[in-house]
């Protein structure tokens, strides 16, 4: 009953994602959709914890918005989601472009995730990095949307 229960939830929140919906139109709303989101998938493996750390470090380059930030639901869903080791390394990266660029100050933020991704987490950025998309882990596509299963 409790895997219904969290079915359910999930559906519904993606649901509204996807329509649009929501209370008011602040900046919080969207923070409150992503901790109701994060709620959800927390807990569910070592792998996909380490994956929303690393979405919640890459969008802090991003402007907010429903279809701008990085989706953990995506990203970290259990079609797309890689090794431990390689999320490790993408939070060490992430971290560093975040500090390098400055882009989580609000004047440096980017519109989209896309943008962030190639302007700040590729190997363009800097070329005497690596990039931190390697192996394909960032995933940007907000309308691609795989629901996690638990």
């Amino acid at each position: 009953m409790k895997n219904f229960f969290k079915s359910i939830l999930i559906l519904t929140f993606l649901s509204q994602m996807m329509i649009g919906c929501s209370s008011g139109s602040g900046a919080g709303d969207e923070s409150q959709k992503g901790a109701i989101l994060l709620a959800l998938l927390e807990g569910s493996s070592t792998a996909r914890d380490k994956c929303i750390m690393a979405v919640e470090v890459m969008n802090q380059c991003v402007g907010t918005g429903t279809n701008t930030q990085f989706n953990p639901a995506n990203m970290c869903s259990t079609a797309n989601l890689k090794t431990e080791t390689e999320y490790d390394a993408l939070i060490t990266c992430a971290s560093d472009r975040v500090a390098t660029t400055n882009c989580n100050f609000s004047q440096n933020k980017y519109a989209t995730a896309a943008l962030a991704a190639s302007n700040v987490f590729s190997k363009d950025f800097d070329t005497t990095k690596p990039s931190c998309n390697v192996n394909s882990i960032i995933v940007t596509d907000w309308y691609t949307i795989t629901v996690p299963s638990f």
